[in-house]
Parts: structure tokens; C-alpha cells; sequence
């Protein structure tokens, strides 16, 4: 044969930094690692659980002091555990519901500008039913009366809210700030089958109007939302479970607590031994007459 035979194990990394990356195989999200901190841990909070373990255990000795090391550990990693899970349950469930999981909750046909409000209910009680409605109704008189200049001028004194968003949505077509001639007089082109003001006008209608749909809807929004975050919290639980870990960490600080107990018995027995001292007579034989 030439050559030395090959091994078939790796052997595993030989460099530092190999072996660092190798370490943070066993982490698993902290539950099962080694290390007691990890890079995202507070350094002063570990300090802090781990003297109250100390005020409360009143280790005496080395073996006294690892063991409640131990239980500090095996809590701070406990904590460390249920924070994970809260963040990414949190996230889990901020994910705006998708379409078909609307519709399977009942809500179907909602306008476009009603979007933002069917992914976020909770915006809509900042909302005015009736500011909603009296702007529909003003853009509607302004289309209706040919979005002439004047009329700009009435627009922006009974209803500035809505003047500010008219012509906003013009200077952003524009890309500069308009005039109440140039908003009433801008064109596409010359021959354009509409003009920047009619189209803004509709837009901003459709935006009252998805506020209006989504307050007349309010409750049953939130009740689709819950009923979807319900549906994807049971879905989390089932592919998501962290039970094992919890048991492990619970079954080790047991351990580490049962032999706490015992080592300070045990303690306790020494000292009782040491401090009662028995005396033993000397047992002297007569002698017979």
C-alpha cells in the first residue's frame, strides 16, 4: 500500500478560531450551553441572581459555593429560556395576517386604502367617523364644481386637513411645491385624458373612504385578528416546543438543590460529632482474694 493509511475522523478544528466556532455548537439557544454568559447577557443582572442565591443560601465552603453557583446558573439559563420565547412568540405574532387568513376569519371585498387598518386595527380609534365623512363629502363638491382655482381657497379654510393632503399628493407628483394656480392648472401632457388634481382628488376620496370602511369594521377586525393570532399561537406551540427544555432545566436544579441539602446535613452532623465528645471510663479487672 502506498502511503500511511488515512483516518477516517476528523479529529475535529485545530485552530483557535475553529474550535471557537465548534463551541457554539452546543449552545441551543442558551438552554444546554456550557458557558454561563452569553454575548446578549447582562453581565450585572447574572451578578445580581447569583448574590441573591448567596444571600439566601448562605453557602459555607467551596463544594457549599459551587452548588449554588450551580442553581444560579441553571436559573439565570431558566430566564434566559422564557425571554427567547417571549420575543419570538411577540414576533411570531406581529406578522400581519395574510389575505387568505382574512378571509378564512371573514373578512373579505375590504377597499385597498383600507389596507394599513385590516393589518393594524389597533389604529384605528384615532380615526373620526364624521371628519372622514365631511371630507368625502367636500372633495366630492370640489370634482363635482370642476376643481377650479377658487374653489381652493374655500377648500383650504373649511377643511385645511384635507387642502394638506391634496396638495401634498401634488407636490409629490410634481416634485416641488405648487401654487393654488399650478395645482388647479397642471397637466401630464396637453392631451391627457386626466390631469394631476382630478387624479389626486380620487385618491384622497379613497382614503377617506378606507378610513370610514375600517371604523364601521373595527369589531370585527379585531375579532378576525384574534382569531387568526389564536390559529398561528396553537400552530407556534405544536412545532415550537420548548417543554424538554424547561424539564431538563428543571430536573437539574434539583439535582443541584438535593445536593446542596445534603452536603449542608452533612455539615450540620460534623459539627454535632466534633462538639459532643462522649467520655470512656477505663474498665479495671478486681482481683480476686
Amino acid at each position: 500500500m502506498d502511503g500511511q493509511p488515512k483516518s477516517t475522523r476528523s479529529g475535529g478544528p485545530k485552530t483557535m478560531a475553529g474550535k471557537a466556532i465548534a463551541s457554539q455548537n452546543s449552545l441551543k439557544a442558551g438552554v444546554y450551553a456550557q458557558a454561563d454568559l452569553l454575548p446578549q447577557d447582562d453581565v450585572r443582572q447574572y451578578d445580581a441572581l447569583k448574590q441573591l442565591f448567596i444571600d439566601d443560601l448562605k453557602p459555607i465552603g467551596m463544594v457549599e459555593s459551587e452548588l449554588v453557583k450551580i442553581l444560579a446558573q441553571i436559573s439565570w439559563k431558566r430566564l434566559r429560556l422564557e425571554k427567547i420565547e417571549a420575543r419570538v412568540l411577540a414576533g411570531y405574532l406581529a406578522k400581519v395576517p395574510i389575505l387568505s387568513d382574512l378571509q378564512k376569519a371573514g373578512i373579505n371585498n375590504y377597499p385597498a386604502s383600507s389596507e394599513p387598518y385590516v393589518a393594524s386595527p389597533e389604529l384605528i380609534p384615532r380615526l373620526n367617523a364624521k371628519e372622514s365623512r365631511q371630507s368625502i363629502w367636500a372633495l366630492e363638491v370640489f370634482r363635482r364644481r370642476g376643481l377650479r382655482e377658487e374653489l381652493l381657497n374655500g377648500l383650504e379654510k373649511n377643511f385645511p386637513d384635507v387642502y394638506q393632503k391634496l396638495k401634498q399628493i401634488l407636490n409629490d407628483i410634481s416634485g416641488e411645491s405648487l401654487s393654488d394656480f399650478d395645482m388647479a392648472h397642471s397637466r401630464y401632457y396637453w392631451d391627457a385624458p386626466s390631469t394631476p388634481i382630478a387624479d389626486a382628488v380620487e385618491k384622497l376620496i379613497a382614503h377617506y373612504q378606507g378610513e370610514v370602511w375600517a371604523i364601521e369594521n373595527y369589531e370585527r377586525l379585531l375579532k378576525a385578528k384574534q382569531e387568526v393570532n389564536d390559529k398561528r399561537l396553537l400552530k407556534f406551540l405544536k412545532e415550537n416546543s420548548t417543554q424538554r427544555a424547561h424539564d431538563d432545566l428543571d430536573r437539574a436544579y434539583s439535582r443541584a438543590l438535593k445536593e446542596l441539602r445534603v452536603q449542608q446535613n452533612w455539615r450540620k452532623n460534623q459539627g454535632v460529632i466534633k462538639d459532643v465528645i462522649t467520655p470512656i471510663k477505663a474498665i479495671t479487672k478486681s482481683k480476686k482474694k
